[in-house]
């Protein structure tokens, strides 16, 4: 694996192997490498962008916060092999193996959808139907079970019109 590049805000990583930019969180997995005249070694592939530094969505619970850079899908649950955030929503016996997608778009929109979890999905008080995507905003709460509450952070995405949030 060669040096990594800044990340898009402009920040080099402190050291090697470091994970998440400590500027603006997006992980420097998400960062192409320098690439040596065109789409050489290290270029992202052509049907991906890449992400906004300043567009982040996050999702803060009460045991830590994950972190999710424009473009991408991030799934939620309890499997190691479903979700890289398994390890955050282990103890959470009422959160599924496979629970939840979360979806943050390069325009700045963003989803959530329950994948047929055992004891549902839910955002600001009102239970989602399986595998049906319902947008997210700043401020939204949430539940992952009745049990696992988290709030939605977006930042750095201009806000909408009639946005009050």
């Amino acid at each position: 694996m060669g040096s990594r590049g800044a990340c898009p805000c402009g920040a080099p990583p402190e050291h090697a192997d470091q994970l998440v930019c400590k500027k603006c969180f997006v992980p420097f997995a998400l960062v192409a490498e320098p690439a040596t005249g065109g789409a050489g070694k290290g270029a992202l592939p052509p049907t991906r962008k890449a992400p906004a530094a300043s567009s982040l969505l996050l999702l803060e619970f009460p045991d830590g916060r994950l972190v999710v850079g424009a473009g991408t899908r991030r799934p939620l649950g309890r499997d190691p092999s479903f979700s890289p955030d398994a390890a955050l929503l282990a103890r959470h016996d009422t959160v599924s193996s496979r629970h939840a997608v979360v979806e943050f778009r390069e325009d700045g929109t963003a989803t959530i959808e329950d994948v047929g979890s055992r004891n549902a999905t839910f955002v600001n008080g009102s239970r989602l139907a399986p595998h049906r995507p319902r947008p997210l905003r700043d401020g939204d709460e949430v539940w992952l079970s009745t049990l696992l509450a988290g709030t939605v952070r977006i930042t750095g995405v201009a806000r909408r019109k009639g946005d009050t949030r």
